[in-house]
């Protein structure tokens, strides 16, 4: 028999944000995402990211708690043709850090109002960007640059391949 070929995630996202927009694609409460706002936020943010610099294959962590725009925000380190890293707030710091140092993680998505005073992260290399949790729009990149001034509309996004990795986990061991 013949291997069978799927569309690849992203790309059945975005088909079904064009085809079906205000359908509901996310629940959370008496919050509802529609698949249009969904494939819209996912999208913008993998443009800033891809306008900031980020390129295919690098390591993009995600963290922040249980959210349609964290969700948004995984979806935009695969468009971007990065390879997404999640990292659950809730970890230890030094769990966090010691996963972001061995997936070699250039870019991190923090969806929360502010900033932590103290991150796991400091003293990294890391391209922060702080993202509106109940939006999903990035409202601050103190180490990735100004976004202010990107043209979404001029940034494409890559075609992403079947064959590209997609995700680092990290798992208890068991």
């Amino acid at each position: 028999l013949p291997q069978p070929v799927y569309e690849p995630a992203m790309q059945t996202l975005l088909r079904w944000a064009r085809e079906t927009p205000d359908q509901p694609a996310l629940v959370q409460g008496s919050l509802c995402w529609s698949y249009g706002q969904l494939g819209e936020r996912a999208s913008d943010l993998a443009k800033t990211l891809l306008a900031l610099g980020c390129r295919r294959g690098d390591v993009v962590a995600v963290t922040g708690f249980r959210s349609p725009a964290l969700i948004a925000g995984m979806a935009a380190a695969m468009l971007s043709g990065g390879v997404l890293l999640t990292l659950d707030p809730a970890l230890p710091p030094l769990r966090q850090q010691t996963m972001l140092r061995e997936a070699k993680a250039r870019w991190l998505l923090v969806f929360a109002d502010r900033l932590p005073d103290d991150p796991p992260w400091s003293g990294t290399d890391l391209r922060v960007l702080l993202a509106d949790p109940a939006l999903g729009t990035v409202s601050d990149a103190p180490d990735a640059g100004d976004t202010s001034a990107i043209d979404l509309a001029a940034v494409e996004l890559p075609a992403v391949d079947a064959g590209d990795p997609a995700y680092i986990f990290f798992t208890s061991g068991t």
